[in-house]
């Protein structure tokens, strides 16, 4: 599951820096009708509450060894991601236990 205000070091085993990382919300829990084991593509962001000045997105950097996953503090309800309900496409803010993020790094010559 998701956590704020963490960094996630996890090694790629490539040959290089990835050229390109796809990053991926897993839903865990049931939520927003969404079912355990479906995928959302998302976009690592950085996002900045001007009123705040909280950094409450995401940020993926890379080298030769490692991906870097670093979780701002979000907005202090739980989360910072904001996703469709599945069925009435209502907004929804995603309830981090809910949720895991998988990175897929592509590296080519």
């Amino acid at each position: 599951p998701l956590a704020a205000s963490t960094t996630t070091t996890q090694a790629h085993g490539l040959a290089g820096v990835p050229k390109y990382v796809e990053a991926k919300l897993i839903c865990v829990t049931g939520e927003g009708n969404w079912v355990a084991g479906d995928e959302i593509l998302i976009n690592a962001s950085a996002l900045l509450d001007i009123n705040a000045a909280t950094f409450r997105g995401f940020v993926i950097d890379k080298d030769a060894t490692n991906l870097n996953l670093r979780l701002g503090p979000g907005d202090g309800a739980g989360g910072f991601f904001y996703i469709p309900n599945k069925t009435t496409l209502a907004a929804q803010q995603v309830s981090f236990a809910n949720w895991q993020i998988q990175l897929v790094p592509y590296y080519w010559v």
